[in-house]
């Protein structure tokens, strides 16, 4: 286990640790793993992944309130009402990608990490670090996101698991 209580396999006789993060909401599961040589001399990639139902809520200003910077907040306000709903579940799930990656999640304020609400890739700074943030596309009530440390200029791939 880390620091957060996630799971983490010991090291290999390469002394390659591969830590990672299940998650499942609804019929909908994922299992990243990372590449054992990475893009800092050979040491290993950490990689969070999110995975949400998009689900009627109520406030969702209120609720993006507790976990976005004032910025991303702004941004929600400008869209139509009809875009905000999945624009909110975007930005959740890049922020918990992230926070999963660095392998602390919500014991760090959320607010502290600049996501940005939209879809696509994105370059982030934080925690001493650049990381990858993608939303992924797997279906209409269905939101994810992925964070991979360091800038990956490959593209992501999902494949369904039977």
């Amino acid at each position: 286990m880390c620091r957060s209580g996630a799971p983490r396999i010991r090291r290999n006789r390469r002394r390659e640790a591969l830590s990672y993060q299940t998650r499942a909401s609804s019929s909908v599961q994922s299992l990243p793993f990372r590449p054992p040589q990475s893009h800092r001399g050979g040491e290993n990639r950490s990689v969070g992944v999110d995975i949400e139902m998009s689900r009627p809520m109520s406030d969702i200003l209120g609720v993006a309130m507790s976990i976005a910077t004032a910025q991303e907040i702004d941004l929600l306000r400008q869209l139509p009402a009809g875009e905000m709903h999945s624009s909110f579940f975007d930005l959740w799930t890049r922020k918990e990608a992230l926070l999963k990656a660095i392998g602390r999640g919500f014991l760090v304020d959320p607010r502290q990490a600049e996501v940005g609400i939209g879809q696509g890739r994105s370059y982030v700074t934080f925690d001493a670090g650049v990381w990858t943030v993608e939303t992924l596309a797997v279906s209409a009530s269905v939101r994810a996101a992925v964070a991979i440390e360091g800038e990956l200029a490959t593209e992501l791939v999902v494949r369904p698991f039977l």
